[in-house]
């Protein structure tokens, strides 16, 4: 329910929370798929993560972005052997980094 105050809209604890679940479970499919772009992309492991999270997260500050960099690194490094597949413990790992970096934010 959405209420309105001096021309402002001020949104109720049920819609708010709603929104955050929302938000939250678009960053649960992100983040799981990380492993699977990060394994098709190519170039320095460094740079391909910071692309990833470049793309998926634009409008956060460098800082973050780079924080979440450095975060995804070791999960995402044993995928640089060849032959090496992407499995459920790599996206499980991704998810939990990028959940934990999202309510940093």
């Amino acid at each position: 329910m959405i209420e309105r105050r001096g021309g402002s809209e001020r949104r109720s604890q049920p819609d708010r929370r709603a929104g955050r679940d929302r938000r939250r479970d678009c960053e649960r499919e992100i983040a799981r798929q990380l492993p699977d772009e990060f394994a098709q992309a190519g170039g320095d492991p460094a740079h391909r993560i910071a692309g990833l999270v470049n793309r998926h997260w634009p409008h956060e500050e460098l800082p973050a972005r780079s924080e979440l960099t450095q975060q995804l690194l070791p999960i995402l490094q044993d995928l640089l052997a060849p032959g090496t597949p992407v499995t459920d413990e790599h996206r499980e790992r991704c998810e939990s980094a990028v959940l934990d970096w999202v309510d940093q934010q």
